[in-house]
C-alpha cells in the first residue's frame, strides 16, 4: 500500500480515544473512510490480497463503530466471497473483532457471525496463531445483551483447548494461555451454559505484551 493512501487512512481513522473526539467529528470521520476504502476496492487502486482484505476489514469496523449492521453484515458478505478462495486462515479475519461481533447480534445477525466463526475453526488448514488467537478471543468475549448459547459456548471453549494444545511449546503460550484463562472464567461465571474451560494452569500472570492487530503480523 502506497505512502499516500496510508498517509490518507492515518487522516481519516479516528485513532486513540473515541470517547474524547466529538460525537458529530467521529461520524464524519468514520463515513469519510469507508468511502474512502470503497473507492480503493472499486477503482482497484489497491491490488495486494492482503491490502484489499484490509480496506474490507476496516470497512466493516467503521460500519460497526457507527452501530451500523445491515451495511456491516452486507460488507461482510462481500468480505467472505472475496477471501473464501483464499489460504484458510484468512477466514479467522472475518471473525477477529468484538465490536462487530456485537453490533451483528445486536443488529440480528447472530447466527450469521457463529457461522462465520465455525466456519473459521472447521475449516482452517494452516498455522496462523496470532489471527486464530483473536478470532477465539473475540468468540469468548461476553456480550451483556445477548448472551452465549449453550452450543456456541460450548464450541468456542472446546476450540480454544485445541487452540492451546498446539500452542504448548510456542514461545507466547503463557500469553495465550493467561488471557483466555481470564476470558473464559469471566465468561462460564456469568452463565450456567457450560462447564469452566480446561485452560492449562499458567506460571504467572505474563507482563505487559506488545500485541498490536496490525495487517503486517497478523499473519505468521
Amino acid at each position: 500500500m502506497n505512502k499516500k493512501i496510508v498517509e490518507k487512512f492515518n487522516e481519516l481513522k479516528v485513532i486513540g480515544d473515541r470517547s474524547k473526539v466529538n460525537q458529530s467529528i467521529k461520524q464524519e470521520k468514520d463515513t469519510a473512510l469507508i468511502c474512502f476504502l470503497k473507492d480503493l476496492i472499486i477503482s482497484r487502486e489497491v491490488a495486494d490480497f492482503e491490502d484489499i482484505g484490509f480496506c474490507y476489514w476496516n470497512i466493516s469496523d467503521n460500519y460497526a463503530l457507527l452501530n451500523k449492521g445491515n451495511e456491516l453484515y452486507r460488507n461482510h458478505i462481500d468480505f467472505y466471497n472475496y477471501i473464501k478462495t483464499f489460504d484458510s486462515k484468512y477466514l479467522f479475519w472475518l471473525v477477529s473483532d468484538a465490536t462487530q461481533r456485537f453490533t451483528l447480534e445486536k443488529n440480528g445477525y447472530y447466527s450469521f457471525w457463529w457461522e462465520l466463526y465455525r466456519k473459521s475453526v472447521n475449516e482452517n488448514k494452516s498455522k496462523s496463531c496470532l489471527a486464530e488467537f483473536y478470532a477465539h478471543r473475540t468468540a469468548i468475549s461476553l456480550n451483556p445483551i445477548m448472551p452465549h448459547d449453550k452450543e456456541n459456548l460450548i464450541f468456542v471453549i472446546n476450540a480454544i483447548d485445541n487452540f492451546l494444545k498446539n500452542q504448548i511449546n510456542n514461545i507466547d503460550f503463557q500469553f495465550y494461555n493467561t488471557i483466555f484463562k481470564i476470558l473464559c472464567y469471566t465468561c462460564t461465571s456469568s452463565t450456567s451454559a457450560a462447564r469452566p474451560c480446561a485452560c492449562r494452569p499458567a506460571d504467572g500472570v505474563c507482563g505487559t505484551y506488545g500485541f498490536q492487530a496490525r495487517k503486517d503480523c497478523y499473519y505468521d
